[in-house]
């Protein structure tokens, strides 16, 4: 009895059957990867959460101050380096970051690689998908640079959460948080992805022109606006609660206690669709 293989039609629609699985499969793979990611950059927000609370009650309720002479009040020594929320090392030692010094923490997974390793950069700007800050240099600190650890992060702190951010614009004294104990403190950005270390909306500033890929192209007031997680940043908010915000919503909330939520904007004040930056264009309107 002759054996018969499979015919070449057969063969065919065989090839023909896999290839629209993976067609149907590869899509749904890269949701579901993308949807892990984002809620493990979650993740990462509620711990900060959990440090800042802490870290506030054992202050009286004060959040972190950082101050523009490098020192900070949560700060266990001066410096003369770059005393960001993210710096550590011999060099400096905010008592406030001791122990947060895990990659984990303090990158996104959808932005893990830092842009640059050169330490004397001026511009330390990230990206959409791209870490800010650059890896320690062994002649900063050898034991940290070769461990790894390093100034740079995925997320941005809102630099009205206090009167004295470091490298910011100055602000009026009236308008920073101070503290988390306000009214509507759901609304209130504290820490959120970002192409840098501090981050801001200003009503009144249009958006960024595009998107942040590969490298940031946002002002350091919107580098908060990046298309990290489909139309949206992950956002802890003063009540430490987190959850996405659409990157036109970033324009309604209550960046500091004078900022006006119905600015130019958004749909209250008057936004429309066509108004927004092409690359923004067909995001949700708030």
């Amino acid at each position: 009895m002759k054996k018969h293989g499979f015919t070449l039609i057969e063969l065919l629609i065989v090839i023909s059957v896999i290839g629209l699985l993976l067609a149907l499969l590869v899509p749904a793979l890269s949701r579901a990867r993308r949807q892990a990611r984002a809620v493990a950059c979650q993740a990462n927000l509620k711990q900060w959460g959990l440090h800042f609370t802490t870290l506030a009650s054992e202050e009286g309720g004060r959040l972190p101050e950082w101050a523009g002479v490098m020192q900070s009040n949560f700060t266990s020594k001066g410096t003369q380096g770059n005393c960001n929320w993210l710096t550590w090392g011999n060099w400096v030692v905010p008592d406030s970051l001791a122990h947060a010094t895990t990659q984990k923490m303090r990158l996104c997974p959808m932005a893990r690689t830092p842009r640059t390793d050169v330490l004397d950069m001026d511009d330390w700007r990230g990206g959409t998908f791209l870490a800010w800050g650059r890896f320690l240099s062994p002649l900063i600190d050898p034991g940290l640079a070769k461990s790894g650890l390093a100034n740079h992060g995925s997320y941005g702190l809102n630099f009205w959460s206090t009167p004295s951010s470091i490298n910011m614009a100055p602000t009026h004294p009236e308008e920073a948080w101070r503290t988390a104990d306000v009214r509507g403190a759901g609304y209130v950005p504290f820490m959120l992805d970002s192409a840098l270390d501090f981050t801001g909306i200003r009503a009144e500033e249009a958006p960024p022109g595009q998107d942040a890929i590969p490298v940031s192209v946002a002002p350091r007031d919107h580098s908060a606006c990046i298309n990290r997680h489909r139309a949206g940043v992950n956002t802890l908010l003063l009540d430490w609660s987190v959850r996405k915000v659409g990157l036109k919503e970033l324009w309604t909330l209550k960046w500091h206690r004078e900022y006006d939520t119905a600015g130019p904007w958004t749909k209250a004040g008057g936004a429309r669709p066509e108004d927004w930056p092409a690359w923004m264009r067909g995001f949700r309107d708030y």
